[in-house]
């Protein structure tokens, strides 16, 4: 006569081993049976239609199109990727998300563009693995903005990433010894009057293809807005329109994506805010759900035309959208 089987064993087992990630070890020490128990109870979970098990594979080089295609339709973007990365498996959304970017610049970069690049650890995860595809001549590479004082300077230092990217190009760079905030309005002019500077400024209005991070900036350094992701937090940055929440080549955005205008903006040496959105091509990249307000704001901002992200956060912009539209009623 068969042994009989007690279901709720069989399920309680299951349950602590695929919801609550307990070893067969763990498990067997507490219902006092052998691992082998445990072993065969699992496989009558999945006999008895208990436990079901898919296999779900997600290639993160591919595109979530229903994502990619909400946020075309609320921003309207030009062209949006949103990489599928899957949580459970160990996968660097700025690589892929850099892979992506380099796919989209090689898109749109012709002979004689001259190409925009900002600064940040997004930007040079770009600048290191880009490889050109195209058999492309007469390239300038210029920095959007000046240098920014962080600790890992070497990262982040904008003439050794606009050498970088200019070498992988075979183009001509152009450097700028200033940095992104002048210490006084009369600092900034001296260093605009600069021949360096004339040089530069003229490039600017002339960018075909603009490289751009997402993020905080204060200044010095960077960070992500601080308050937490729902109606309440975004109530505040709602309510307080002087509130920088997201920022662009030291372009400060509040949350409806309105440019904030004091004393740092004033003293910032960046490429002016309207000749930036005169770019042709103006490509945004963003990893990491704690980007969701600030990635929000530069795209209210209207700026962007081409971006690229993760799925993790592509949901949480989203997210913040249905939110801002219901505060707003």
């Amino acid at each position: 006569m068969p042994k009989k089987i007690d279901i709720n064993l069989v399920f309680q087992v299951a349950r602590m081993y695929y919801q609550n990630n307990k070893t067969q070890q763990e498990i067997a020490e507490q219902f006092n049976i052998s691992r082998a128990t445990v072993s065969n109870l699992l496989s009558k979970a999945k006999d008895m239609g208990i436990v079901e098990i898919r296999y779900i594979l997600k290639n993160p080089t591919l595109n979530e199109d229903r994502l990619s295609d909400s946020l075309k339709e609320l921003f309207d973007l030009d062209e949006c990727i949103v990489a599928p990365l899957n949580d459970n498996i160990y996968v660097n959304g700025l690589t892929v998300c850099a892979g992506h970017a380099n796919d989209l610049i090689n898109s749109h970069i012709s002979s004689g563009d001259i190409i925009g690049i900002s600064w940040g650890n997004t930007c040079y995860e770009i600048m290191n693995t880009y490889d050109l595809k195209n058999n492309l001549t007469d390239l300038e590479i210029v920095p959007l903005m000046g240098d920014v004082d962080l600790i890992d300077s070497r990262k982040f230092n904008m003439n050794e990433m606009v050498q970088k990217f200019a070498q992988k190009l075979d183009a001509k760079p152009s450097f700028i010894y200033a940095p992104a905030v002048a210490k006084t309005i009369e600092e900034k002019k001296l260093y605009m009057q600069s021949s360096q500077m004339h040089d530069i400024s003229d490039k600017w209005k002339s960018i075909n293809v603009a490289i751009l991070a997402l993020g905080y900036f204060n200044g010095s350094i960077v960070e992500r807005a601080s308050k937490p992701l729902n109606k309440s937090g975004l109530s505040y940055y709602m309510s307080n329109n002087d509130e920088p929440v997201g920022a662009t080549c030291g372009h400060r955005f509040n949350i409806y994506g309105e440019l904030i205008k004091d004393s740092l903006s004033e003293r910032l040496i960046s490429i002016p805010f309207d000749a930036l959105k005169k770019a042709t091509t103006v490509i945004a990249v963003a990893t990491g759900s704690e980007k969701a307000y600030s990635s929000f704001s530069v795209l209210s901002s209207g700026l962007i035309n081409s971006f690229i992200c993760d799925n993790a956060l592509a949901q949480n912009i989203i997210n913040i959208h249905e939110m801002f539209n219901s505060l707003k009623q």
